[in-house]
């Protein structure tokens, strides 16, 4: 008999779990319920996505406000990137003021990907200090 606990937080060899897939997939009931189950929605896989980052890179928003409701909105990677550093990086401006609703921060100006290093400030000169400008 298998441990419901632990299938929800199996990894596979790249370090996605179950509640990753389904966000991948766009699957909003079937994360949610691995949430309530116990997943964890700041679990990282083997290139520090969250589950909260793919929601953000599949622009996913339904599932994004989902997760603002569970995941940390500020978590940083072990790049010590956020949610909204990628979602910046997109250049997805509802997804920034959904996260900045949510209480995103805008913590600081580097972001790497693909290890590479890209300097942002105010994207589309809209955005400063995590606030739109109305």
């Amino acid at each position: 008999m298998s441990n419901k606990s632990n299938d929800i937080e199996k990894q596979d060899n790249d370090g996605w779990t179950p509640l990753m897939l389904a966000v991948l997939r766009g699957e909003s009931e079937r994360a949610e319920s691995y949430i309530t189950q116990g997943a964890n929605p700041n679990a990282e896989n083997n290139i520090g996505e969250t589950p909260l980052w793919i929601a953000i890179e599949e622009e996913h928003y339904g599932l994004v406000e989902m997760l603002c409701k569970y995941a940390d909105v500020n978590y940083k990677n072990k790049d010590a990137a956020t949610a909204l550093a990628r979602a910046m990086y997109q250049e997805n401006t509802s997804i920034i003021d959904l996260l900045i609703e949510n209480g995103a921060e805008n913590s600081g100006p580097i972001i790497r990907f693909d290890n590479e290093e890209r300097i942002y400030t105010a994207m589309c000169k809209e955005y400063s200090l995590g606030k739109r400008n109305e």
